[in-house]
C-alpha cells in the first residue's frame, strides 16, 4: 500500500490542456463566489441596520457558503488527481489502478463539483456580456435549453452512465484505450460527462431544467445504477482468464499477477463503486426524514376526532351523504 500511495502522489504528468480547463473554471467559480459572498454580506448588514421582518429576511437565503467553495475545489482536485497523478501513469500497467481512476471520474469528482452548486458562481464569474448571453441560453426559452433538457432527462442520464461503464469495459475497446492516448482521453471524457449528468439529478443542483424529484425518489434513482455496476464487478472478480490481454504484455509492477490485478479491479468496482450509490441513497433518505421533522405537528383538532380513525369512505359525512333521504 505504501508503494502504491508513493507512486500515486510522486508521479505527475504535465498536460497543459488538462490543467488549463479546470484552472479556468476554478478562477470563474472563485470570482463569482466572492462576488455573491459580498452581496450576501451587504444584504445582511442592511437588514441588521433596518431591522426588517423575519419574513422579508428569509426571502434571500445565503448562497455563497464556505462549504460549497470547499466542495467545488475538492472536486477539481480529485479531477486533477485522476488525470495527472500516478493513477494515470500506472493505469496502463495495473487494471485495479485504472478502476480507481474511473471511480474518481464517475462518482467522486462529479458529486463534489455539484455539491459546490457551481451554476450561480460560474455565471457571476463571467464578464458581464458573457454572463448575459449565457443566462439567455440557459434561463430563457431558448432552443439550446430545450434540446439540453431533452438530452439530459433522468432516464437518459441513467442510460448514459450504465452504457458508458459497460461499453468501455468491452475487451477490444478497453485495450484500445490503453494503446491510444486519444481514445483513452475520450473514454475519460465520456465517464466524466455521464457522471456529471447523472449526479446532477441526484444532487438537484442548479440550473434545474427538469422537475425536481423528492428525496425518496432521488434515493431510488441514486440506487438504480448499482445492480449493473455490481454485475460487471462480480464478472471481473470471478473471471477465470484475463479479459484484457494488454495487461499480459506489460511488466508486472510490484509483482502483482495478472489475475490478482483483475480480481482487485473487479472488487473495487463491485464494492466501493456500488457503495457510493448506496451512500448517496442513505444520505437522501436521511435528508427526507430531517425535513419531515421540521414540519409542524398537526393540531389536536385535526386528528383527535372519531372520523380521523375511520377507514377511508366510512366517515360520518360519507355515511350521511349515502343515507337515503
Amino acid at each position: 500500500m505504501s508503494q502504491f500511495l508513493e507512486a500515486v502522489f510522486t508521479t505527475w504528468s504535465f498536460r497543459p490542456g488538462v490543467i488549463l480547463i479546470p484552472a479556468i473554471f476554478a478562477i470563474l467559480y472563485l470570482r463569482g463566489w466572492v462576488h455573491l459572498y459580498r452581496v450576501a454580506e451587504g444584504r445582511q448588514h442592511r437588514r441588521r441596520r433596518s431591522q426588517v421582518s423575519r419574513l422579508s429576511a428569509g426571502l434571500e437565503p445565503r448562497t455563497a457558503e464556505p462549504g460549497r467553495l470547499i466542495a467545488y475545489f475538492l472536486g477539481l482536485a480529485v479531477l486533477l488527481l485522476a488525470l495527472l497523478s500516478g493513477l494515470d501513469a500506472y493505469a496502463s500497467l495495473l487494471f485495479f489502478v485504472h478502476m480507481i481512476q474511473h471511480l474518481l471520474l464517475i462518482m467522486i469528482a462529479p458529486v463534489l463539483l455539484w455539491l459546490g452548486n457551481p451554476y450561480p458562481f460560474l455565471l457571476w464569474g463571467l464578464p458581464r456580456r458573457m454572463r448575459l448571453g449565457t443566462a439567455r441560453l440557459l434561463a430563457g426559452p431558448s432552443t439550446f435549453r430545450r434540446v439540453l433538457t431533452k438530452v439530459t432527462a433522468p432516464g437518459l442520464a441513467l442510460f448514459y452512465l450504465v452504457a458508458a461503464t459497460w461499453v468501455w469495459h468491452d475487451s477490444k475497446l478497453y485495450n484500445a484505450t490503453l494503446q491510444n492516448q486519444y481514445v483513452h482521453d475520450f473514454e475519460h471524457i465520456t465517464f466524466f460527462v455521464a457522471g456529471m449528468i447523472f449526479w446532477w439529478h441526484v444532487t438537484a443542483a442548479t440550473p434545474r431544467f427538469h422537475r425536481r424529484m423528492g428525496y425518496l425518489k432521488r434515493s431510488l434513482y441514486a440506487l438504480a445504477p448499482a445492480p449493473a455496476n455490481m454485475v460487471l464487478g462480480v464478472a471481473l472478480s470471478f473471471a477465470e482468464q484475463p479479459l484484457y490481454p494488454y495487461y499480459t504484455t506489460v511488466p508486472r509492477v510490484w509483482d502483482i499477477p495478472v489475475m490478482t490485478d483483475q480480481m482487485w479491479g473487479g472488487v473495487i468496482m463491485w464494492l466501493p463503486g456500488s457503495m457510493m450509490y448506496l451512500m448517496a441513497a442513505l444520505v437522501l433518505v436521511a435528508q427526507h426524514f430531517r425535513e419531515e421533522e421540521k414540519k409542524s405537528p398537526l393540531s389536536l383538532t385535526q386528528w383527535d376526532n372519531e372520523d380521523s380513525f375511520r377507514a377511508p369512505g366510512l366517515e360520518k359525512s360519507g355515511q350521511d351523504s349515502s343515507a337515503p333521504g
